[in-house]
């Protein structure tokens, strides 16, 4: 029996490898399929086969997520799956852990240079998330496979719509073709004593990023000035030009409380000035 309202509809694919089966195993149960993002967790061997059936079997698919645990050869093939979608017409995304360092640095042992990454997919997301109490985050693979899952649900969430402001997938597609290096964060601040400045991501991140996607989530006793004054502590930190788009909605989960998630993506193409207020 189908969970979903039809199997195949999704519109995002994550392929997840892993080297082990003990990493694969770890990965499947972490990531599971949501209504708008089906997950094919492989190993490399098999990784293009499964890219080329999944690409096939999903016939609404926009976007292709290729997530590594580990660099060298892997991210080699990494990209080269990635640019088979993105040669298809579909938004390719790479993850790939950073481990606190640059871009640069960790494709350094590739010889490519983070210019030309984007000939082969049109954004690097590098984990980890960042998080308000990150020391509590578990390192390595299972670090790495929860980060994704991290992201899965962010992009579920936007591209569902289910929230009182939404974004559809031009929106996305918008921040996120060829914009070069992402960075995902998420925290939350109270409705009762709102921060004059929020860290969701370090400044100078923000400061450099060309396009922002947010979510915002509020409890059922907010309303949308409390999403417009957490959206203008976010917008406060980019620059003139930089394009920020947001979804809200209400978590009944929350207690006077308002959840935020940023994506924020930089060193790619110059955008053509904010799009102020908000995206209905």
């Amino acid at each position: 029996m189908e969970t979903r309202k039809q199997q195949g509809a999704q519109s995002i694919l994550f392929v997840v490898l892993g080297e082990t089966e003990q990493q694969l195993k770890l990965a499947r149960g972490i990531l599971t399929d949501t209504e708008m993002c089906a997950c094919i967790c492989t190993k490399m061997d098999t990784a293009e086969q499964a890219l080329t059936a999944a690409m096939s079997r999903y016939s609404a698919l926009n976007m292709v997520v290729i997530a590594a645990p580990e660099d060298g050869d892997m991210l080699t093939n990494v990209l080269s799956m990635a640019k088979r979608a993105k040669d298809r017409g579909l938004l390719s995304v790479v993850a790939a852990q950073s481990d606190g360092r640059s871009a640069d640095e960790c494709f350094s042992e590739l010889s490519l240079p983070t210019n030309r990454l984007m000939t082969c997919t049109d954004c690097v997301l590098l984990t980890p998330v960042w998080r308000e109490h990150a020391e509590s985050e578990t390192a390595g693979a299972e670090g790495f496979y929860r980060d994704i899952k991290t992201f899965l649900q962010f992009m579920n969430t936007v591209v569902e719509g289910d929230g009182f402001i939404c974004l559809d997938f031009e929106d996305i597609s918008n921040i996120l073709k060829e914009s070069g290096v992402a960075y995902l964060g998420a925290g939350s601040i109270s409705g009762t004593n709102p921060p004059e400045r929020l860290e969701i991501l370090p400044r100078q991140i923000l400061e450099k990023s060309q396009g922002v996607i947010m979510h915002i989530a509020i409890s059922e006793d907010m309303g949308l000035d409390d999403v417009e004054a957490a959206a203008e502590l976010i917008r406060s930190n980019l620059a003139s030009d930089a394009v920020m788009v947001f979804d809200a909605g209400f978590d009944r989960r929350l207690r006077h409380e308002i959840r935020i998630d940023v994506l924020a993506a930089g060193s790619g193409r110059r955008r053509h000035g904010m799009i102020p207020g908000i995206n209905m």
